[in-house]
């Protein structure tokens, strides 16, 4: 009897799960998130990234969401998908610091549409349904009236927050200046990054070695096992009939510093079609409804280069291409538009 007494308790110590002190100290918040009535016909994905952490971002799916994060800073990045799949919204601001560190909170998203940015919606706050009190009894005339009891909660003190240290970081994007040959403004709206070049491109002869270029680097870390999410870019222009009969494009190449593609973009052909702002992706993945959401085949091993890359940066140049000895005789580039790229999980 004795012997298997020992059985017993050795069998009881290799069946306790090993607690760290920490899985104790961490504080936990319950973050929701509501999405609109008008929206629920999406299906809603939500991407938690925590900003003071190394940690792979916590994905959850749904339409009202409560998910438990460990309190912290964070962004939030949400996309709204149709039925077929495709992207329709997605958060206005995916880098924007988002600060869990109560014990419950409501996450207010702004909502923009993919096609033009605009905010269509916000998500909502979720409201404390309260029980209502019970009808009062009958009053028995008879019984006395015994005084209330009074009961004094006890002063809980939550610890203080210790925020982490303020460290200078590093500017989200670097540039020259210029942008095709000409001076430009370069500034944050939104998840975009704007550029404006003034004046214009006149009588220009192309040869292979005098592409114009417009050229910004961002400053966004990617960790190994992790990829550059979907970008796109627009370039709207003004020409005259006989540049445009030669049909010059505008490639886009992005690249981290080690040489390696963070994803391929779309070539934007100077035509009528491209003079409308219209977008252009940057991406990885197929778009086609019967491989939505798959890296294209042509494109697997530079994206598994760059899964398998640890970058601090990434430079996207778009160059100006045409045929050797044709000719740009008045081009015009009021406005060219760049989405903030941000990280996702490989596949």
């Amino acid at each position: 009897m004795k012997n298997l007494n020992y059985v017993l308790l050795g069998f009881s110590l290799l069946s306790c799960k090993t607690v760290s002190r920490d899985e104790f100290n961490t504080k936990m918040t319950d973050v929701s998130v509501k999405i609109p009535d008008d929206l629920k016909s999406y299906d809603a994905k939500f991407s938690f990234s925590r900003i003071d952490s190394k940690a792979d971002a916590k994905v959850v799916r749904g339409q009202d969401i409560q998910v438990k994060l460990p309190s912290g800073s964070y962004t939030v990045n949400l996309a709204l998908s149709n039925k077929n799949g495709t992207e329709e919204f997605e958060a206005c601001d995916t880098v924007k610091r988002y600060e869990f560190r109560e014990t419950k909170v409501d996450a207010i998203i702004d909502i923009c549409r993919k096609s033009d940015r605009a905010l269509v919606a916000k998500t909502l706050t979720t409201a404390i349904v309260v029980p209502p009190a019970p009808p009062p009894g009958p009053v028995d005339p008879e019984k006395p009236v015994e005084p209330p009891i009074i009961v004094v909660p006890p002063i809980i003190v939550d610890p203080p927050i210790v925020l982490p240290p303020v460290v200078d970081e590093p500017a989200l994007f670097e540039t020259d200046d210029k942008c095709f040959g000409m001076p430009a403004t370069f500034t944050r709206e939104g998840t975009e990054i704007v550029i404006k070049p003034s004046g214009e491109i006149k009588d220009h002869i192309f040869d292979s070695a005098n592409y114009p270029t417009c050229t910004i680097t961002f400053n966004i870390p990617k960790a190994k096992g992790k990829g550059f999410a979907p970008s796109k870019y627009s370039v709207k222009f003004a020409t005259d009939e006989s540049t445009l009969a030669y049909k010059h494009y505008f490639r886009p190449i992005v690249k981290d510093e080690a040489d390696i593609s963070a994803f391929p973009c779309r070539l934007a052909i100077m035509n009528v079609a491209t003079q409308s702002e219209k977008y252009f992706e940057c991406s990885f993945y197929d778009t086609t409804p019967e491989k939505f959401g798959t890296v294209k085949e042509s494109d697997k091993l530079n994206y598994e280069k760059s899964c398998n890359a640890e970058s601090t940066k990434i430079r996207m140049e778009i160059a100006l291409i045409g045929k050797t000895a044709t000719k740009i005789s008045t081009l015009q580039i009021p406005e060219v538009r760049v989405s903030i790229p941000y990280t996702e999980k490989c596949l």
